[in-house]
């Protein structure tokens, strides 16, 4: 996707329309064409709103997490803002640390991508009780919780995880093996996931979901999002299952890599099924190398956050929890499909310049702050692989 795949939303929704594959967004992608800047995002901030410190709380070090970091920070100096960056290591304890850092440096607003969404409920506690705005950014934090949100733009993890299942079931039979390397548990990501996946191939094969994962799901455990410790989950996958399963579910591209790594010592071939639909995925899919993926841009959910934290400095009302947009690609559409770009975090930026990412929260609903009931997953997370 280098080579020129970004092009302006509203071809993003177009592609997935004719390739029969689901989106959201679809309300933005109408206003992309008209190449205005976005409402929140246009041209450098006003004198009063320079000066802003922004504190910005990683969760690890997962590129996805980094991607959106730069385009965010981006933005951000082109306002006049400053950023800090630090990051929680997937550490609970360390990211209150860091939170409670941010709370004595003053900063003007805080963005936390947290690690789990207990902690980061109570993290919104703290920012709240020091009347500090508190922004999530990727995952949510539990709605039941003591802190409440500022802003929070998550990933459509159930709807990704449903896309892929979709694609799953039109290819294989109800009777089909699978092996499913996860992501990190306890941020509801890996468990939304694997529920919107279950969900999808229940309804394709007249099961339950639960049914699916004691009938079909052969080997289950978490990667953490990690390249190399993927590649240890999948030979350790091979080695418990005998090679015996049919396709493999991954839930990044990174942990994606080590994937393909394990599978390609073994001398076999599996169809290999992603979620990220990073702009060297998309290549990978064309050449046959990868199955399918959904393109989730980090790229995209920073702007919609920048343009929360905007709207909040300067006293405007606006969507406190938004998803971000997904584009399902497949070998059927991988030529034709345009997406954001995901890598190339300068070229995002300057499509935010112009006005082509077709990105405008105000033009977006409240998707409120739940998800699917994801609590029958935890006692599913690695539950295959003992």
């Amino acid at each position: 996707m280098k080579k020129g795949l970004a092009l302006i939303l509203a071809l993003v929704m177009l592609a997935a329309a004719a390739s029969g594959c689901g989106s959201n967004g679809a309300s933005t992608a109408a206003e992309s064409t008209k190449e205005t800047n976005s409402a929140a995002s246009g041209s450098a901030g006003s004198a009063e709103q320079k000066g802003k410190n922004i504190g910005f709380i990683l969760a690890g070090s997962d590129i996805y997490y980094q991607k959106g970091y730069e385009v965010f920070e981006a933005l951000a100096e082109e306002e006049g803002w400053t950023v800090t960056k630090t990051t929680s290591d997937y550490d609970p304890k360390k990211e209150t640390n860091n939170v409670q850092d941010m709370v004595a440096k003053k900063v003007d607003a805080i963005i936390l991508c947290t690690v789990n969404s207990s902690t980061g409920s109570k993290a919104g506690e703290m920012a709240n009780k020091a009347g500090i705005p508190i922004f999530y950014i990727t995952s949510i934090p539990d709605p039941d919780g003591p802190g409440k949100p500022d802003g929070c733009v998550s990933g459509p993890w159930y709807e990704g995880g449903y896309e892929i299942g979709v694609l799953v079931g039109k290819q294989f039979k109800a009777d089909a093996k699978i092996v499913t390397v996860e992501g990190g548990y306890g941020q509801a990501i890996a468990e939304l996931h694997r529920l919107g996946f279950l969900d999808a191939l229940a309804k394709a094969w007249g099961k339950t979901p639960k049914q699916v994962f004691d009938e079909n799901i052969v080997y289950n455990q978490t990667g953490g999002f990690m390249t190399d410790k993927a590649q240890t989950v999948m030979q350790d996958a091979i080695s418990k299952t005998g090679g015996k399963f049919d396709m493999v579910y991954v839930h990044n591209e990174a942990m994606m890599d080590g994937v393909l790594k394990a599978i390609k010592s073994t001398g076999k071939t599996y169809p290999v099924f992603a979620i990220n639909g990073k702009e060297t995925t998309v290549e990978q899919i064309k050449e046959g190398t990868v199955t399918a993926t959904v393109s989730i841009p980090p790229s995209s959910e920073a702007e919609m956050v920048f343009q929360q934290v905007k709207s909040k400095f300067e006293g405007k009302t606006y969507p406190v929890y938004l998803k971000n947009i997904y584009v399902p690609i497949n070998k059927d559409n991988a030529a034709s499909a345009s997406i954001l770009p995901w890598l190339d975090s300068q070229k995002y930026f300057e499509l935010v310049k112009s006005g082509k990412t077709g990105i405008d929260i105000m033009q977006m609903e409240d998707t409120g702050p739940t998800d699917p009931d994801w609590s029958d997953m935890l006692d599913l997370n690695g539950a295959k692989s003992k």
